[in-house]
């Protein structure tokens, strides 16, 4: 859990400063707001929402909307499954310090030994 999430506390509704923070670019709170959305923490489960959040995020770079990006596209979650993708997506991750993102590359090339 980031800054945001421990500040604003995760599985309660959203409030106004998140959502302007993620509304105003910040990656901590788009990443934080896609997590809300994808769990269903506090709001309605929605993988749409949630896939448009981390991807604002993944694209400043984001090592945990990267991540978690990834593992949209690899279940196929939001969008189309493409392992091709989830594999590039949690290789950045990896290479920037997310924590299980290395375990999660093997658990995809298990399962798909092309990548």
């Amino acid at each position: 859990m980031g800054f945001f999430g421990k500040l604003f506390g995760r599985g309660e509704k959203i409030n106004k400063e998140l959502l302007s923070a993620a509304k105003s670019g910040h990656a901590e709170a788009q990443s934080e707001l896609g997590s809300m959305y994808r769990f269903g923490e506090g709001v309605q489960k929605d993988y749409d929402k949630a896939f448009k959040l981390y991807s604002k995020a993944a694209e400043q770079g984001h090592t945990f909307a990267l991540y978690y990006l990834g593992l949209m596209y690899a279940l196929g979650q939001g969008v189309q499954q493409d392992i091709s993708i989830a594999t590039a997506l949690v290789m950045r991750a990896a290479e920037q310090g997310h924590p299980t993102a290395k375990e999660t590359l093997q658990e995809i090339r298990k399962v798909n030994p092309i990548y």
